[in-house]
Order: structure tokens, then C-alpha cells, then sequence
């Protein structure tokens, strides 16, 4: 999810995501969206060592690039979005409460960076194209509008998606299903397709397949007729139920128009008895739908023919007709479950009680769950696309809204997991047909259901995954079982515990996963080391039910336990790896330690080498630099990916030098060092070594000013206790994390650290506690989505549904920021900062008095 608002758990699966970055003192290594791009550098920022940044408004990465131009909320103000559905006439059981899912989607949603959102006046489409006109004029007129939540219609759609969308807006329906408002599903555009027009609605090419099966398939019947009235939904509808009968070997006999404002149906109708169809689908609205109702079976031709609907008539009001009884309906699965909101942590039940407690009725059509989603899509992209300016302004850049709607991915939404194709269609494509038995219960109807199809894979009923990998079973009383592991022991526990812990306090935000449990088991240690990382891994693999894992801390043990972990066909998520041989480098090759199936939230070295070079050539005004390491991968990559960028940059690396991690007279190595005389010298290690660097560098001849600069292994408090520490520079992961909310539990970067002290009587130690926790929720986010309760009331997991989840996140919300995972595993936002440390007497400052920043995908 982004830098979005405030959002109670979710549960579900995710959406949406960049920012913060990762690795921790040992191994590490993240990556950018795309494996195959080298990521631009983000703008760096500078300050004084002695004018710290720590009390200055944290820097928000917002997406956009501000070709579309910028709407500027002031302060005191609201952030403007606006309702734009069939709320008067015939079809206003149909748009009321799709704008009224926007009111309470918005209540639900809260503020977006400490601004309130106001909806407005709700505008009337009037569910035809001069409505959807006139209304468009009103909203294009207001500069402030970011986006709109409809329409309703797509006959209104048809004149205002250009409208809006060329203002430089967004437009999102809950209720269009017209394929000319998005696309022919293989690739070409529909005729009315604007950029910037999304929606959370089907695609009528599924539900016009899914009434020719039923029909055709389920009822036995060769022969149907359709009618519609001219309008693009029902002309769009209608053709696509004749084209997917005829596909099916039907015959299509009829295919007739009628009036909006017909009220003798007779004459159509005689027409179309001349065919003898067995069925006839008019997916129209009222009052049209009444008449043909009424007339069809008297009719000469017509006395048995089935009558079919579609979703513009599906709602109580039809229903209560003495005519309707016997008809069968397609329309939307609104059979949402458990399924839960990831921006606002509501499930269905609760939309429908509030719904009922505020209007006194239950919604009378199917798309007031689409319209919700819709609304908190809008608000996160918002989000995702804004950042505080200096005089505290809320500034959202237009084209960032549009770039976070088109890489939606596995968003979960009430209506289910929602993810965005080329051409703006969004839904699940879930498709159902009811059967029409009373008129004196319709709600009763609204349920009945007695087929169901289309679906693009992703919604409810359909789990992620092939069976590939196999499958794990929980059953009924038992739990999902997940592991951690870490450094929780020796002289990096520091780094693993917070990691460890935040697994912990995930998991406990989090809570069941479709009403089981989830264990983490005990704690396993991966050492820091290649042998631990392969002891533990053992352990873990020897336990089938095992789904995923988190860890590991250091990169060193990620070598070993990954090929292990990912063979099994379990997941490897890492909160502090940072080395670039577990993914990638930056520029489509894999690293000779990447295993597919190992995911990490912690950034790639790559970018930290860079930045650190960047710092000490451009900003420090040093030409000359060397490296130590201690042989481990995460150790000897950083180094590395620094002195190849200092070279690139035009310094003069004068040493490249390793000692053992054992060691603790450095003199030898230091005086090599000497010999070079550098600038500046980068040691990215872990304590002990590190300590005796810092306190023996200073008495070496040639070094007595050299500038020491250090990284996220040794940027702890503990070492930053040390008074030999004080004037070093460190880079690491930013963890200016700000307003950034868990998109899966909706707690914040506050909220965890104020649970941590709680329960462990400290703050974290290491700064990859946020990026623990992410890892966490996208790991039972991935499980949400690749599990299904079996006829037994067993859980059932796929291996490979857990994967192809995680390989699809995009603009995740975590407390890091945005996420989204590359081909190689990256999905950390690669924000780099560099801390300048001023007194050991107070560490906590020294972590967060950033005089440098860079990086970023």
C-alpha cells in the first residue's frame, strides 16, 4: 500500500509499493521494480553534521512524474474527490448505493496525510450520456477534483470518462460493464476507452459468456433470442451472450431492439417469437424490463420460453414483480466471505450494518462492494501520489495517481482481490445466476444462486496456484505454521531480534487467516553464518506444514538456507538481506546465490554502495578512498558496490582490504591501508571487527584524519555507544517512515514501536524492524490468497499460489512504504540515507541525524 492513511487490519492480500529501504548489518541486498531497468537515482539532500535533519518533516517518495500536473490541497482543507452515479429516476436502486459506498468508504478510510477527504454534492448521471455530459462539465470545472467514483451507467460513462480523463483526472466505476469502456480482452481497446478510466465492475464479455454456458450447457437449450434498448450496456450485454451462444454451437433466432420508454413490447416480441427461442435474455433496465416481462408470455411462441436477465434489473425492486417469478438473473458473485478491505480493515458485514444503520435498508443492487473498493483504490493511489511541501501542503501529483491504479496488483478488496489490466478493468469477473423463485422474497433471490463462472483467476472462489509445488493442509483446530529466522544469539543479535520480534507482532495485528490461526513456532537462529543459515534451514524443511519463512537477518546464512528453504517449495522473505548475489544486479541478471522463491523487503546493496560513494565524491569532496570486508557476502558485496562507484564517479580507490572477523589487531591491515593514503575509509562490518577498526584507525600513520565511514552492520546503538564512534558516518536503510501505514493490519510505524517497548521493554536495536513486520504481513497476505477451506472445513495452501502472490505485489502499503517485487525477489523502495554521528552519549540521535539521502527505485 503507500504512504496512505490511517487503516484498521486487513486482511487479504495487498496492493500496492516503494519506499524505505532495508539490510541490516549483515547480508543484503534489494532490488527495483523492474530487474531489467537501472533504477534512476532520486534527488539527494544534503545537510550540515552540524544542522541534523532528524526534527525535519521525514521525506515522503510519491509516485508521479508531474506530466499531468499537481493539485495542491492548503492546509485546513480537504482533499477533493467526487461521486458521480444514477441517484434520481428509474435506476436509482442502482447508483444510490454505489454513492453511498463512497461515504462510507471515505469514514472508513480516514484522513490521507492528516487531511480529510470531502466527496462533495453526489452528481447525477441520470444512467444516460447527456447526464453522464453535464455532469463531467461540473466536475472538470473544479481544478481541486483528483478523481471520481463513477458512474453507474456506461451509457453515462460514454461522454464523461473523456471529460475527466482528458482534465488530467481519474475516473473509477463500480458499476460500468460495457466492454467499449475498456477493452475486447485480447488486446485491442474498446471504442470508448479513455486512459485514466478504471473499473472494480465486470467486463460483460464474462458475464454474456457465462449466461450463454448456463443456458446452452446447464439448461439444454439450443435456440435463444436477445433484446436490448440501444443503450452500450445493453447492446454491449446482449451481443455478448448471442456471440457466446453461437461459439457454443447455439442458434441465435433473434436479436431485436427496443425503446427506453416502450411500454407495449408486443410488436418486438412477436418478432422475436418467429425464431421459437427456447430462452430470451434482455438485459435491460425498468421500467422496459417490466413490460417484456409481463407481455413475453403471452405472447404466441413465447408461453414457455425461459426469461433471462442480467444485473441492471437484478435488484428488489424487479424482484417484487408477480412476473419476475421463475426468471433467471446474471450478475456479479457478491458471495465476499470473509473477504476484508485492505485499506480500511471492513469486512462485507460490516459495510452492510453500517449501510443499514445510516439508510435504514440493506443496498438494493449488487455493485455497492465495488463501489467501495473503487473509493479506497482512489484514496490510496491519492495517497501514494502525494507527498507534505514545506509550507505543509498537501501536494498530489495526477500522473501518480494513474501510475498507482495501473500497477494494482492482488489488491484485496471486498469484492475480492482486485488487480488492474492494460485497459482498466479491475474486477475479479466473477460471475453468478440466481434463480427467481418468490416475489414476496426477493433478498432470498439475490442468493440463490445455481451457476457460476468467468472469473480472471483471482477472485474468491479461485485461489492463486496450480498445485505445482503441492499443497499443505491445515486442518480444522490446527494452525498455519510459519517460521522466523535469524541472528538472536552472539554478537549480531542486535540486528536478528528486532527482526524476530517483529514477526511476532505481526502476526498478533494480523490475526487468523479465513479463521485459522497462525504459528510461528519457536525462533530458529541462522547464526550470521553460512552454517547456520544451513543448520536451521534443515530444521525448517524437515517440517512439511511449513508455508514460508522469514529471515534471513544476514546474507551470509541466506546462501545456505535459501536453496533449501525454496527446493521445498516454501518461501524465503527476508526483512535484512542486503547482498545483491541473492537477487540480482539491477540490470537482468540473477546473482549467483538467487533461488527463486526467496522475496526480500530489505533493500539491495547495490544502491547503498552508490550512495555512500555519492556522499563521500560529491558532497565530503574526497578523492581518494578505500574498503575493508570481512570476507562475507554481505561485507565484501557492499564494499565492493562501493568502490565501484567511486571509481565510476572519478575517485581513486587506493585499497580494497579484508580482515578476518575474529581479528583483533587491525594494525596490519590498517597500515596497508595507510600506504594509499585515502580519504576516506569504508569498513561495512559487524562488531567485534568493527570496533577495533574505528579504535585503532586514528594511530595509524597516514590515517590520523581519514574520515570513517561505516554501514547498516555496525548502525546500531551499541556500537554507537562507543566513544572511538563518534564523528563516523553510516549508511542504511531510511527509516523515515512518517505516516506509513501496514495496508494489511493498519497499524503504523508508531503503533509498532509503541508495542515493541511494551512488550520488550526497548526499542529496537537495529533499523529492519519495519521491514520484518512487511515481510510478515506479505508472507500471510500470499497465504490468504493461495488457500481455500475444503469441503471438510480443512485450510488448503498452495505452494505456488504463495509465490506467484508475492511475485505479483505491486505498490504493497508497508510501514517501509510502497513495495513491489521484482523478477529477482526485490521489493524494497532502495531509499538510502547517511547519518552523521555526534556524541555516544546519545545513539538514539545519532540514528536518525541524516545529512545525506539517495537511492530509490
Amino acid at each position: 500500500m503507500l504512504h496512505l492513511p490511517t487503516t484498521t487490519r486487513a486482511k487479504g492480500l495487498l496492493k500496492f509499493l516503494v519506499v524505505l529501504s532495508c539490510a541490516a548489518l549483515v547480508l543484503s541486498a534489494c532490488g527495483d521494480d523492474e530487474a531489467e531497468e537501472t533504477p534512476a537515482t532520486a534527488a539527494p539532500t544534503t545537510a550540515s553534521p552540524d544542522e541534523p535533519m532528524q526534527d525535519e518533516t521525514p521525506t515522503m517518495d510519491h509516485l508521479g512524474d508531474g506530466s499531468l500536473g499537481t493539485v495542491t490541497v492548503e492546509p485546513g482543507e480537504a482533499v477533493q474527490i467526487r461521486s458521480l452515479n444514477a441517484i434520481t429516476g428509474d435506476v436509482a436502486f442502482f447508483g444510490l448505493p454505489i454513492e453511498r459506498s463512497v461515504v462510507l468508504a471515505i469514514a472508513d478510510y480516514g484522513q490521507i496525510h492528516g487531511f480529510d477527504v470531502d466527496m462533495g454534492t453526489g452528481l447525477d448521471d441520470l444512467c444516460s450520456n447527456d447526464g453522464g455530459q453535464a455532469a463531467a462539465q461540473i466536475v472538470v470545472a473544479d481544478e481541486d477534483v483528483i478523481g471520481v467514483i463513477g458512474t453507474s451507467c456506461s451509457g453515462a460513462a460514454t461522454a464523461a470518462a473523456p471529460l475527466i480523463t482528458d482534465a488530467g483526472m481519474v475516473l473509477i466505476s463500480g458499476g460500468n460493464t460495457s466492454p467499449a469502456l475498456t477493452s475486447d480482452l485480447a488486446g485491442t481497446a474498446g471504442p470508448n476507452y479513455s486512459y485514466g478510466y478504471y473499473r472494480t465492475a465486470h467486463n460483460d464479455l464474462f458475464q454474456g459468456r457465462v449466461m450463454a454456458e448456463f443456458v446452452f450447457n446447464e439448461l439444454g437449450i439450443s435456440a435463444a433470442a436477445a433484446i436490448h434498448d440501444g443503450d452500450p450496456y445493453t447492446q454491449g450485454l446482449a451481443k455478448a451472450f448471442t456471440d457466446a451462444f453461437d461459439a457454443l454451437g447455439g442458434d441465435v433466432t433473434g436479436f431485436s431492439a427496443v425503446n427506453k420508454e416502450d411500454t407495449d413490447m408486443v410488436p418486438v416480441l412477436t418478432e422475436i417469437a418467429a425464431g421459437s427461442p427456447g430462452a430470451l435474455f434482455f438485459p435491460i433496465f425498468q421500467p422496459a424490463g417490466d413490460f417484456i416481462a409481463e407481455q413475453a408470455p403471452g405472447v404466441s411462441g413465447l408461453e414457455s420460453t425461459v426469461l433471462l436477465a442480467a444485473d441492471g434489473l437484478l435488484n428488489t425492486s424487479y424482484l417484487a414483480l408477480s412476473q419476475t417469478e421463475g426468471m433467471y438473473f446474471s450478475g456479479p458473485d457478491t458471495r465476499f466471505g470473509e473477504n476484508v478491505n485492505a485499506s480500511t480493515g471492513k469486512s462485507a458485514q460490516d459495510f452492510l450494518a453500517a449501510y443499514e444503520r445510516d439508510y435504514g435498508e440493506a443496498p438494493a443492487a449488487p455493485f455497492w462492494a465495488h463501489g467501495y473498493d473503487a473509493t479506497t483504490m482512489l484514496l490510496d493511489a491519492i495517497a501514494a501520489a502525494s507527498h507534505i511541501a514545506d509550507d505543509g501542503s498537501l501536494v498530489v501529483d495526477r500522473q501518480g495517481v494513474r501510475a498507482f491504479l495501473d500497477g494494482v496488483r492482488n489488491y484485496q478488496g471486498l469484492i475480492g482481490l482486485i488487480s488492474c489490466d492494460d485497459f482498466g478493468d479491475c474486477g475479479s469477473q466473477l460471475i453468478t445466476v440466481v434463480y427467481h423463485q418468490s416475489a414476496s422474497d426477493p433478498e432470498s433471490t439475490m442468493g440463490n444462486v445455481v451457476y457460476s463462472g468467468g472469473g480472471s483467476g483471482e477472485g474468491t472462489m479461485e485461489p492463486l496456484g496450480d498445485g505445482s509445488l503441492g499443497t499443505v493442509t491445515v486442518e480444522p483446530g490446527e494452525a498455519v505454521q510459519i517460521r522466523s529466522l535469524n541472528a538472536i544469539t552472539g554478537d549480531v543479535a542486535f540486528f536478528g531480534l528486532p527482526i524476530e520480534r517483529s514477526v511476532v507482532l505481526a502476526i498478533a495485528d494480523y490475526g487468523q487467516i479465513h479463521g485459522f490461526d497462525v504459528d510461528m513456532g519457536t525462533g530458529l537462529d541462522d547464526l550470521c553464518s553460512n552454517d547456520g543459515g544451513q543448520a536451521a534451514a534443515q530444521i525448517v524443511v524437515a517440517d512439511e506444514d511449513v508455508i514460508g519463512v522469514i529471515g534471513t537477518s544476514c546474507s551470509g546464512a541466506a546462501t545456505a538456507a535459501a536453496p533449501l528453504i525454496t527446493d521445498a517449495g516454501m518461501v524465503l522473505i527476508s526483512g535484512g538481506n542486503t547482498s545483491p548475489a541473492l537477487t540480482s544486479d539491477l540490470a537482468g541478471t540473477a546473482g549467483p546465490n538467487y533461488s527463486y522463491g526467496y522475496y526480500r523487503t530489505a533493500h539491495n546493496d547495490l544502491f547503498q554502495g552508490r550512495v555512500m560513494a555519492e556522499f563521500v565524491f560529491n558532497e565530503l569532496g574526497i578523492s581518494a578512498a578505500a574498503a575493508i570486508h570481512d570476507g562475507d557476502p554481505y561485507t565484501q558485496g557492499l564494499a565492493k558496490a562501493f568502490t565501484d562507484a567511486f571509481d565510476a564517479l572519478g575517485g581513486d580507490v587506493t585499497g580494497f582490504s579484508a580482515v578476518n572477523k575474529e581479528d583483533t589487531d587491525m594494525v596490519p591491515v590498517l597500515t596497508e591501508i595507510a600506504a594509499g593514503s585515502p580519504g576516506a575509509l569504508f569498513f561495512p562490518i559487524f562488531q567485534p571487527a568493527g570496533d577495533f577498526i574505528a579504535e585503532q584507525a586514528p594511530g595509524v600513520s597516514g590515517l590520523e584524519s581519514t574520515v570513517l565511514l561505516a554501514a547498516d552492520g555496525l548502525l546500531n546503538t551499541s556500537y554507537l555507544a562507543l566513544s572511538q564512534t563518534e564523528g563516523m558516518y553510516f549508511s542504511g536503510p531510511d527509516t523515515r517512515f512518517g505516516e506509513n501505514v501496514n495496508a494489511s493490519t493498519g497499524k503504523s510505524a508508531q503503533d509498532f514501536l509503541a508495542a515493541y517497548e511494551r512488550d520488550y521493554g526497548e526499542a529496537p536495536a537495529a533499523p529492519f524492524w519495519a521491514h520484518g513486520y512487511d515481510a510478515t504481513t506479505m508472507l500471510l497476505d500470499a497465504i490468504a490468497a493461495a488457500s481455500h477451506i475444503a469441503d471438510d472445513g480443512s485450510l488448503v495452501v498452495d505452494r505456488q499460489g504463495v509465490r506467484a502472490f508475492l511475485d505479483g505485489v505491486r505498490n504493497y502499503q508497508g510501514l517501509i512504504g510502497l513495495i513491489s517485487c521484482d523478477d529477482f525477489g526485490d521489493c524494497g523502495s532502495q531509499l538510502i540515507t547517511v547519518v552523521y554521528h555526534q556524541s555516544a552519549d546519545n545513539p538514539e540521535a545519532s540514528m536518525g541525524n541524516v545529512v545525506y539521502s539517495g537511492g530509490g527505485n
